[in-house]
């Protein structure tokens, strides 16, 4: 603490109280604008920072939602096929007349082209059978001789899901000849209504492009984007999805899969970003918010200018307030000392008239009593 003071002392040592007056008063102003400024930016940065988490959560909820009431209905269509007579009949191993069969098979395509019909979303339903049957939207579709059916990620893993519904990321599907669309799959393994007989397997492709649509709806920024990723950290969708399968770009997968947090930030200089993450419960798909966190103090230097035009104003206004302060303090002093000069060249009949402040006054009074007393002392030259 000593050596605090003393370096205290030699720092705001000037030559006259005037200046050390408003040296102090400067310098106690200066520091606390710049304390008070980067406290007040410091919380305001934290404040801002929390909102937009807050705010690119709930998109991303929303975002999720959307996606999921489209699985949903893909779901809902599937479960619709597993309790459907004329599919069971179709698909059974039972001995059923060949009418009998062609009139199902036309119920199911005829089922199937309805529901096209009302949900421009889907892009194509068809079941493949373990007897080797084939049924789907439309009565003209083959089968691409060239796809391998059974080993398709569709197909393979709606056979391990047991009986449950099973989602692929985004892909091309071929397996009809001369189509070729951007989708996304659920299948499911169709079994008897006893459950003892395994039927084949439920397919129905999403268009790719109402995801497309619902993640490019969302602003985050000028630069923010949303992806999804499966549970295998496959890309489900990407705005720049192309440059991926490129290695033009890359991304953060890793750390999206194996983060406990809904929300990080990646430190990159000019390019820092947070990232905002919600798993879906339905699908397992992470789906991610990217924005970038320069865009959010895009007014970062004018806060700046005005901090530093108000500190420079404040300064200014309270330098020349000390100033004032200094004079009103010093004038009365340098009064007293002039007085006292003039005393020690003999003339003592000088009288010093000071009324404030109020502990120079009393010097004052002090000085013009001590001399009154002792004006008959001749001063030696």
């Amino acid at each position: 603490m000593k050596s605090i003071y003393n370096w205290a002392l030699k720092f705001f040592k000037f030559g006259s109280i005037q200046s050390n007056i408003a040296g102090v008063f400067s310098f106690l102003i200066l520091f606390s604008i710049i304390y008070i400024g980067f406290i007040t930016y410091k919380v305001s940065s934290d404040v801002v920072e929390k909102n937009t988490r807050e705010y690119m959560n709930e998109l991303i909820r929303q975002v999720n939602i959307n996606i999921e009431t489209y699985i949903t209905y893909m779901e809902n269509i599937s479960l619709v096929a597993l309790n459907n007579k004329d599919i069971g009949l179709y698909f059974s191993n039972n001995n059923f007349s060949k009418e009998e069969k062609e009139n199902s098979k036309n119920k199911i395509i005829e089922l199937f082209d309805s529901i096209l019909y009302a949900r421009t979303d889907i892009a194509s339903i068809s079941i493949f059978g373990y007897d080797g049957n084939f049924i789907s939207d439309s009565e003209n579709s083959q089968i691409n001789e060239f796809a391998d059916i059974k080993g398709q990620s569709w197909y393979e893993n709606a056979v391990k899901a047991n009986g449950q519904i099973a989602i692929s990321s985004s892909h091309v599907q071929n397996i009809i000849s001369n189509k070729y669309r951007w989708v996304v799959s659920l299948s499911r393994e169709l079994r008897s209504k006893d459950g003892k007989e395994k039927l084949g397997i439920f397919l129905a492709d999403l268009n790719f492009k109402v995801i497309n649509d619902i993640c490019s709806k969302v602003k985050l920024g000028k630069r923010g984007y949303i992806f999804i990723i499966d549970n295998d950290g496959k890309i489900v969708f990407h705005p720049q999805q192309q440059l991926l399968y490129s290695n033009l770009k890359s991304e953060i997968i890793d750390e999206v899969l194996n983060t406990k947090e809904n929300s990080f930030i990646i430190k990159d200089g000019k390019d820092s970003r947070i990232y905002t993450i919600q798993t879906s419960d339905y699908s397992g798909w992470k789906i991610v918010g990217v924005a970038y966190v320069d865009e959010l103090f895009a007014n970062k230097k004018r806060i700046y200018t005005y901090y530093a035009l108000g500190g420079i104003v404040f300064v200014t206004i309270v330098v020349l307030l000390s100033i004032l302060l200094s004079l009103r303090i010093s004038k009365p002093v340098k009064l007293l000392e002039s007085s006292m000069k003039e005393v020690q060249k003999g003339n003592f009949d000088i009288k010093v008239d000071i009324k404030d402040p109020e502990e120079i006054k009393k010097l004052s009074k002090a000085f013009n009593y001590s001399f009154a007393e002792n004006s008959w002392v001749n001063v030696l030259p």
